[in-house]
């Protein structure tokens, strides 16, 4: 791998965490602004509730379940994928190596030895930095798919609320 490629190893995994922190602050601050909303509704609404105002408050209820319900899923569908990922590469790998082994078994002299073994080396550094790219790029895309559920709820909430 040259040096381009390295870089861009290290700064993927960057640019998917601030994706994912940007969009958890925006969930928060619109869920700030629908608590607002719903807390106002309540006490406008005092000790005798409209039909609205009930359905409001029982809609929450079920809107939470069933955003938490679909975070869930993704996420685990998520870290499925990525142990089936993970599992494959490491197969890969050790596939990937045995050349390389029967090489270095196969060495006559000191010197053709040592060569191959830089030689395996280096292969087993180029495909760990991969693998570790791969974990890193995951884990903020896995993170985002848990939390895009309760942000599509948040923000449909805010919109509707926002126009009362």
């Amino acid at each position: 791998m040259n040096q381009t490629s390295y870089t861009n190893l290290l700064v993927n995994p960057v640019q998917s965490w601030m994706n994912f922190a940007m969009l958890s602050a925006q969930m928060m601050m619109t869920s700030a602004q629908v608590v607002g909303q719903r807390t106002g509704g309540i006490m406008l609404a005092g000790a005798m509730p409209t039909q609205r105002d009930q359905q409001e408050l029982t809609m929450m209820s079920e809107e939470k379940t069933a955003a938490v319900v679909e975070s869930a899923q993704a996420m685990a569908q998520g870290v499925f994928k990525l142990s089936q990922q993970l599992a494959v590469m490491a197969y890969r790998q050790m596939l990937a190596g045995v050349p390389l082994m029967m090489s270095l078994a196969t060495s006559v002299t000191p010197q053709q030895s040592a060569h191959r073994q830089a030689n395996l080396v280096r292969a087993g550094l180029a495909n760990s930095a991969e693998a570790t790219s791969r974990i890193s790029n995951a884990a903020p895309r896995i993170a985002r798919k848990a939390v895009k559920p309760i942000h599509s709820k948040v923000t449909a909430n805010h919109k509707r609320l926002s126009k009362h």
